[in-house]
């Protein structure tokens, strides 16, 4: 084992030396240096201030969508343990960013350390964490080392394995069956899922089915209409909105496709990228289909001679789409057309929404089966599927809002994974 771990420090060291000239330049450009310093262990002032002498609750979520997964469990364990400080880890930007708007529970946010034995244990040294909670496939052998060697429980929460993630790690089962054997727990969100785990390396005794964590956001109510928000999108009283969300630019040209051949002056499309980065791409896109592409923060300020038309709103930033949805008439979920492996399915079933979503659900195959076993989704292959099924459901009003209650109660019979999960961590937070 202590064989292995040095071969793969050695050769993740030589691949980061080699890139690291990309990554400075990068951070120069971006004015993204914290990131490249926290990832090194060299926490801000303000960070370790936050967390010294608090023995925090460590929880980790590389991106947006974990962050948002963990967001029901986080918020019950500071309801239960007020006093408990948590830290949180993500290794993006935009999860950064997704903390401080829509976790207020968090004392403290940093950038998840390189997988490197003497940054690993820098981070240990500033943190001193009780209890270390990682959001759903995240495997870093030198970290969990860390944390074994200072005896903190490690635990995988809302752990999901696709298949073709559990052959990855199979292959490199000599490195990852150890880390995993350490590990103080696994709470996985089905039985194929515990079952992949096992076979990696995880202790039977270990893993626990908890369900979903997603599945426990809120559940607002669908007779809920909010006309402030509906003029503040520009939208007349005679306009449907069509919203599409997490998108990335295979799903983008089949969704303007597809808006284009509907050719309804009633429909606006609202496009909310994954990565707001690309927001310069996806106006060109949607100009190149003969739309005009408005910002969404153009319509708050009242910029935007908006109108009638054959146009397209892009959100152009974090933490609104979940409450979008509720206006929209339907919902399509990106990273889907695009081979990605799927988003957030749950937000638009949530509010009561159908939901249309393309073949590539690999990384949220449950939700997207069970919404395809409700009748509450439909999946799609092509910008001719997403014209036709869009068409179908915008003249139905009776079968959207059947569809729509039906992925409600989807959500509502699957919730309990943040009692489970927390039932599983009690003897560590109690």
């Amino acid at each position: 084992m202590v064989v292995i771990r040095r071969l793969y420090t050695a050769a993740l060291s030589v691949g980061l030396l080699a890139s690291a000239p990309f990554y400075a330049a990068r951070a120069f450009r971006r004015g993204t240096g914290l990131a490249l310093a926290e990832r090194l262990g060299h926490w801000s002032d303000e960070t370790v201030a936050a967390v010294r002498g608090r023995r925090p609750v460590w929880v980790h979520a590389v991106s947006v969508g974990e962050v948002l997964a963990a967001e029901p469990l986080l918020r019950e364990i500071k309801r239960r343990y007020p006093t408990l400080c948590l830290l949180l880890t993500t290794v993006t930007a935009t999860g950064r960013r997704t903390v401080i708007e829509r976790v207020p529970q968090a004392d403290a946010v940093a950038y998840f350390p390189l997988d490197l034995p003497r940054v690993a244990e820098r981070v240990l040294r500033q943190a001193n964490p009780r209890l270390f909670l990682c959001v759903e496939t995240e495997i870093w052998p030198n970290v969990l080392f860390a944390l074994a060697t200072r005896n903190v429980p490690s635990f995988l929460v809302n752990a999901r394995l696709t298949v073709r993630s559990a052959g990855r790690y199979a292959r490199a089962r000599r490195l990852f069956g150890p880390a995993l054997g350490g590990m103080s727990g696994f709470a996985a969100q089905t039985r194929a899922d515990a079952e992949r785990f096992i076979d990696i390396g995880a202790d039977p005794s270990r893993v626990v089915v908890t369900g979903n964590l997603k599945f426990d956001q809120g559940l607002e109510d669908p007779a809920t209409i909010e006309p402030s928000r509906r003029a503040d999108l520009g939208l007349g009283p005679d306009e449907q909105l069509w919203v599409a969300g997490s998108t990335h630019p295979a799903d983008e040209t089949a969704l303007l496709q597809a808006y284009g051949r509907l050719a309804d002056p009633r429909l606006v499309l609202l496009l909310a990228p994954r990565h707001l980065d690309r927001l310069a791409h996806v106006e060109a896109a949607v100009r190149e289909h003969g739309c005009e592409p408005i910002r969404r923060s153009t319509l708050r300020a009242g910029r935007v001679n908006g109108g009638p038309g054959r146009r397209v709103i892009i959100l152009d930033a974090l933490g609104e789409l979940a409450s979008l949805y509720t206006e929209a008439a339907v919902a399509f979920v990106g990273g889907t057309l695009a081979r990605v492996g799927g988003h957030n399915l749950l937000e638009p079933a949530a509010r009561a929404k159908p939901v249309l979503f393309g073949p590539h659900t690999h990384k949220c195959e449950e939700i997207a089966r069970a919404l395809l076993e409700a009748d509450a989704g439909v999946r799609v292959h092509s910008a001719d599927d997403l014209c036709d099924q869009v068409r179908r459901l915008l003249g139905d009003e009776p079968l959207r809002k059947a569809m729509g209650e039906r992925g409600r109660d989807v959500v509502a019979r699957n919730r309990g994974a943040v009692d489970r999960t927390l039932a599983m961590l009690q003897p560590w937070l109690g």
